[in-house]
């Protein structure tokens, strides 16, 4: 099913010091994915944690911003896409 969501027409929350904006929940797009616009402040900790079910991918708009993926660490500018698998221990690394 089509989902078009209007600028203003999100549902943001305060989460984990950051805001974060729930763009499309996975029972609106037939459990295919969730996405979430988030803007943290430069220090705040996410701690690593592993998702079971689904895979988590990362896409930097401003900033810069380090990752932890399983065993290695990668450095994020503008423009980066990161990818978590399912059962791999990630996070973001203020």
């Amino acid at each position: 099913m089509p989902l078009l969501r209007a600028l203003g027409s999100d549902r943001a929350r305060w989460w984990l010091g950051g805001l974060s904006t729930i763009k499309a929940r996975g029972k609106e797009t037939g459990g295919l994915c969730t996405l979430i616009e988030m803007f943290e402040p430069q220090g705040v900790e996410v701690p690593i944690h592993v998702h079971h079910n689904e895979d988590e991918a990362f896409y930097v708009l401003e900033g810069q911003m380090s990752f932890y993926v399983g065993e290695e660490t990668y450095k994020a500018a503008p423009g980066t896409f990161v990818f978590g698998p399912k059962d791999v221990p990630h996070a973001p690394i203020p």
